[in-house]
């Protein structure tokens, strides 16, 4: 059996495991207020057409999530229990069959999305730098937040995920060469791929709008600079989410978190500390090239991270500016909803893919540096250890029945 065959093997017990996984998780958490909201709400009392055309009374009325609710609803013959139509006992009455089957999709995305990292990174760099990936996407603390959660971030997460692993194989493919990432896929599949995926994301949230352009112009910067092929990559998606944003009701809603909150939510303190090494390291270099000196990194390495270090800073710079957008109109007077972390989902995977790339291209760079690199790998291995342990604690608040079972409270 060769390494790919192996991998495919690896890769489809990964995705069984997390997938059953998910569904143990869903079983042992409570629906809460907004995954049944948006069941009766926006899926039963919804009809297609409405849910199509931006009727749905959500801020987010992008139709993705709400259509495939209504699949998984139709297949299974589910309908909500009768005492939630009467607006009570939303969690005391939900059965196992509830929280099960609401919460297939969130499962599924969830599990395709740590699949897909590990895969890529398995496939095109090695099998234990796919380990690392999954490790950092496991002590990621949305995942487990919104791994069994019936609303549309997670879905957002896993299109987030596709578009930014479909983004770093062509802007690797174009700044190292098509042999050395060992691709048998053409270029043109990938952009399709990448098509499709920009149309998915703008039917299922608003602000992926910011990401779309950010990968374009990036693309287009990088990669690709014919404009027609960028109609069905940027213009119609673009469009889509100015269309169901117009469409959408507007509520009132304040912020209750800082610009550093909202961004290491999704990106915490340890990741961002390896994307500034990854700059350092390319500074360096700048260095390095310009004083004429020695050369101690290997540029060819360092190379490969500098699109998506731009796409890296474009994500964290467009969460930036919606959150002042979203200062300049929120009420004052802390009047209706929160804005809380969870509208900035789209990092996480960014700080997981931005993680694993940069620590592995730092440890490269370093050449036969050994006891360089035996250094960098033991301090970034010390800050991917210390998050687990800061996670723990989060875990067990997502999954308060799971944990008392086990401890028999």
């Amino acid at each position: 059996m060769n390494h790919l065959s192996r991998l495919h093997t690896v890769t489809r017990f990964l995705i069984l495991f997390l997938f059953i996984g998910g569904l143990f998780l869903a079983y042992h958490k409570t629906l809460w207020n907004d995954e049944t909201y948006s069941q009766l709400s926006s899926v039963e009392n919804t009809s297609v057409s409405d849910v199509i055309s931006g009727q749905v009374k959500e801020g987010n009325n992008s139709p993705l999530f709400y259509l495939l609710q209504k699949g998984v609803s139709a297949f299974f013959g589910y309908r909500t229990p009768s005492l939630w139509h009467e607006g009570t006992q939303f969690w005391t009455t939900n059965w196992p069959g509830d929280k099960i089957i609401l919460r297939i999709v969130p499962v599924s995305a969830m599990t395709l999305s740590i699949a897909a990292i590990f895969y890529y990174f398995a496939r095109f760099y090695s099998f234990w730098v796919g380990a690392l990936s999954l490790f950092l996407s496991l002590s990621t603390t949305v995942f487990w937040q919104f791994w069994a959660e019936a609303r549309h971030y997670p879905l957002w997460f896993f299109l987030t995920t596709m578009e930014l692993l479909l983004f770093l194989y062509l802007s690797t493919r174009k700044t190292t060469g098509l042999h050395l990432c060992r691709v048998k896929k053409s270029a043109a599949g990938i952009w399709n791929g990448l098509i499709i995926v920009h149309l998915l994301l703008s039917l299922t949230v608003i602000f992926s709008l910011a990401q779309i352009v950010i990968v374009s112009a990036l693309l287009y910067f990088f990669v690709e600079r014919r404009w027609q092929k960028y109609v069905l990559l940027t213009v119609f998606p673009v469009a889509f989410c100015l269309i169901y944003y117009a469409l959408a009701p507007k509520y009132d809603f304040w912020l209750m978190f800082s610009y550093e909150q909202y961004i290491r939510a999704g990106i915490s303190r340890d990741r961002l500390y390896i994307i500034c090494l990854f700059t350092v390291f390319l500074a360096l270099y700048g260095i390095q090239i310009k004083a004429k000196a020695r050369q101690f990194l290997r540029h060819d390495v360092l190379e490969r991270g500098i699109p998506f270090l731009w796409l890296t800073g474009g994500m964290i710079a467009a969460t930036c500016l919606i959150i002042f957008a979203f200062q300049c109109m929120a009420c004052p007077s802390s009047r209706g909803f929160p804005v809380t972390t969870r509208y900035f989902i789209n990092l996480a995977p960014v700080g997981i893919i931005a993680t694993t790339l940069f620590a592995v291209l730092v440890i490269k760079s370093c050449g036969r540096m050994f006891w360089t690199r035996i250094i960098l790998a033991s301090g970034m291995g010390y800050l991917f250890i210390h998050r687990v342990f800061k996670i723990l604690p989060d875990i067990q608040g997502h999954f308060p029945l799971l944990f008392s079972s086990a401890t028999g409270g």
